[in-house]
């Protein structure tokens, strides 16, 4: 992503966190906002799930323990936060090991 699609997205996310604020403090249910509003409930619950969306990537995973594998060891990879115990073997694609971690954070 190029940096001012970058930007677009932050501005965008920033705006519609806004606008989620001012809803919370308006006192009015999702519907009677968005009527306020003029925008759909699928625009606004899409809005919704991409601020958190968003707010997940930022959050950290504690991440106590990574180990690889060993000659009494089935997995080759092993990740371990606190009960959480994740192990896949060697080889599983980066890409899945990414999306594996990102479901963490949430």
């Amino acid at each position: 992503m190029d940096k001012v699609a970058m930007v677009k997205k932050e501005v965008q996310m920033q705006n519609w966190s806004e606008a989620e604020l001012a809803r919370q403090e308006s006192g009015l249910t999702v519907t009677q906002w968005c009527r306020q509003e003029r925008i759909s409930t699928s625009a606004y619950y899409y809005r919704l799930r991409k601020i958190r969306e968003s707010l997940c990537e930022q959050i950290p995973v504690p991440v106590t323990e990574i180990t690889e594998k060993t000659e009494t060891d089935h997995a080759a990879i092993r990740i371990v936060s606190g009960d959480l115990k994740v192990e896949m073997s060697s080889d599983v694609p980066s890409e899945k090991i990414a999306a594996i971690i990102g479901a963490l954070k949430c």
